[in-house]
């Protein structure tokens, strides 16, 4: 069961590195998030199984901390997304059960790229706070 997890993760990251790359080249920011987090993955896989002391294992450590840092990342390329276009459509599903009332609201004031600062200004924070931790577990192994 373990080697499928890992042959599953291979398959999902080269899909997803087609999907993105498909979309537009403009989402390098978006792919480099993306392998992050495979790597990060793959890391907690590794030290879930092969590491004997697991509880006390930096590689999980590191794999989650790289999990952050492409979660900020991601959440980043939302906001820009949405400053760039000026306008919601990042925020808002095209289903009617899962709409986003608030930034319906937001969007009848006009006010669009102000929500999507904020939410870059979050996705630097969840980066930085990532990055943080990384560096704080390389220097520890240093």
């Amino acid at each position: 069961m373990k080697w499928f997890f890992l042959a599953l993760l291979v398959l999902f990251g080269a899909a997803l590195n087609l999907i993105i790359l498909g979309n537009s080249p403009i989402h390098i920011p978006a792919l480099i998030a993306v392998d992050v987090a495979l790597v990060g993955l793959a890391l907690i896989w590794h030290a879930s199984y092969f590491e004997e002391m697991v509880i006390d294992s930096n590689g999980k450590e590191l794999g989650t901390a790289l999990l952050f840092f492409s979660a900020g990342v991601f959440i980043a390329m939302l906001g820009t997304s949405a400053v760039s276009s000026a306008s919601c459509d990042t925020f808002l599903s095209s289903r009617s059960y899962r709409s986003n009332h608030v930034a319906r609201f937001v969007e009848s004031l006009g006010y669009c790229r102000e929500p999507g600062y904020i939410v870059v200004c979050i996705g630097c924070g969840v980066a930085f706070v990532g990055t943080r931790w990384v560096f704080r577990i390389t220097r520890r192994q240093a």
